[in-house]
């Protein structure tokens, strides 16, 4: 069963069915850093231009758990964009425990409420590494992902619509 014949095949919970919402894990999947002009970084008193890129994935695994996989991806410049200061990427996932929620319902868990509920581990696993690397702490700002998800599937019936493919990435945000 694909992730997405999981979370969209069935209707909203059943009535009288138990529904259940919990973290089980927490954890690092990925973690990248580079800082090719760092010296330049440090010296520098400007703000930089910031990219700011996020996505999210959700599987099935079994027995009612959901890896689910919050991806932020960061390029710090210089305001001209000439020099990186540092590229950052994360993927922070969770394993989530989801029984008795339909698939409108399940999907919007996944969707909204995971992502919610990982941010912060994201957002100090962000802080923390590029703080190490001598650049003044970074926290990344709230994320509306409900918002995001809203977006998303405006994208993916309008490219139902015109027949294209199925949309994947959340839409990137810059500051």
């Amino acid at each position: 069963m694909s992730k997405d014949e999981a979370a969209d095949g069935a209707e909203n919970s059943v009535a009288g069915s138990v529904t259940e919402f919990r973290l089980q894990k927490v954890y690092l999947k990925d973690l990248s850093f580079e800082s090719p002009d760092a010296l330049s970084a440090l010296l520098d008193s400007q703000q930089p231009a910031l990219k700011i890129h996020v996505a999210i994935e959700h599987e099935f695994k079994n027995d009612d758990l959901w890896e689910v996989v919050l991806h932020v991806n960061i390029h710090a410049q210089d305001p001209d964009k000439t020099l990186t200061y540092f590229m950052v990427e994360v993927q922070q996932a969770g394993l989530f425990l989801v029984t008795g929620y339909g698939g409108k319902e399940r999907l919007e868990l996944l969707r909204n409420q995971c992502p919610e509920t990982l941010f912060p581990f994201l957002r100090e696993t962000i802080w923390t590494i590029v703080s190490r690397a001598g650049a003044p702490g970074f926290l990344i700002g709230p994320v509306e992902f409900a918002e995001i998800y809203d977006l998303v599937i405006a994208k993916k019936r309008a490219k139902e619509v015109d027949g294209t493919e199925d949309l994947k990435d959340i839409p990137s945000a810059e500051k």
